[in-house]
């Protein structure tokens, strides 16, 4: 027999609210990295202290939940990591990004890519094409040097570990393919800082002449920058005047991406 819940049945009605609390609970506790107190979290839901109180310790009873003993806490429990880590194996970042990549194309006016970091290269993985005669549209498979793209930038700007920014120095090496490309190993730790500490990386005709484009990064669950997507335009058209405008659209992307992968922020 199938029982459909529907606005006619009190009890499916009654079932749909606990699991909306049970839901706002986990939540809570999400926001609350110190945890919360049962007259809390009663006080947050709207609810009594026993509501609340039943709500934390069934949570706590699955594992979902956990009670700090010192300070009489509830925070987050560890099954929720399982969960997560099943979750995330099921995700491909290219159809999540897929939205956000046409929404930055169709506001910006200017061919949108995602991209990660391959064997010290940037390896487009996705696109999103813009019209008109004047675009630059790398196609899938492409691959750039990543000291060169503003997409490479942001996935290296979070190598925090000089050695291995060395490492790939060494075996890419940083050809110039104009004049305006980084090659000094220095400037460039200097130039990922930059990057690291704005949020978003620029390429000003360092890998092609008359060629600008902006990037910004894509974590995961746990932070990890995981891919980069931005947008490439002629300089004719992503000027200088410009830059703060798409490149704040362009952050937003990212983090559109970042969060439908279940990145909280600084929560």
């Amino acid at each position: 027999m199938t029982v459909r819940l529907t606005a006619g049945d009190p009890a499916g009605g009654r079932r749909v609210g606990v699991a909306d609390r049970v839901l706002s609970t986990l939540e809570a506790l999400e926001a609350a990295p110190g945890g919360l107190g049962v007259t809390e979290l009663g006080r947050r839901l709207g609810v009594d202290k026993s509501t609340a109180h039943r709500l934390l310790t069934t949570l706590a009873g699955r594992g979902y939940a956990r009670l700090n003993p010192h300070t009489q806490r509830y925070l987050l429990g560890l099954r929720l990591v399982g969960l997560g880590a099943v979750a995330a194996r099921g995700v491909d970042v290219t159809e999540v990004a897929r939205p956000a990549l046409e929404s930055l194309r169709d506001d910006t006016g200017e061919a949108a890519s995602l991209a990660v970091l391959s064997e010290g290269e940037v390896l487009f993985l996705a696109k999103a094409t813009a019209p008109g005669a004047l675009t630059v549209n790398h196609g899938v498979g492409t691959r750039l040097p990543a000291h060169a793209s503003a997409l490479g930038k942001v996935l290296l700007a979070e190598r925090r570990d000089p050695e291995a920014l060395d490492r790939l120095i060494a075996r890419r090496g940083l050809g110039a393919t104009t004049p305006r490309t980084i090659t000094s190993a220095d400037a460039l730790r200097r130039h990922l800082e930059t990057v690291a500490t704005r949020g978003w990386g620029l390429d000003d005709e360092e890998y092609a002449a008359g060629l600008r484009c902006l990037a910004a990064p894509v974590r995961d669950a746990g932070g990890e920058v995981v891919a980069g997507i931005g947008i490439s335009g002629p300089t004719t058209r992503v000027t200088p005047e410009r830059v703060a405008a798409l490149a704040a659209r362009v952050r937003r992307a990212g983090e559109q991406v970042s969060a439908e992968l279940g990145y909280a922020g600084d929560r």
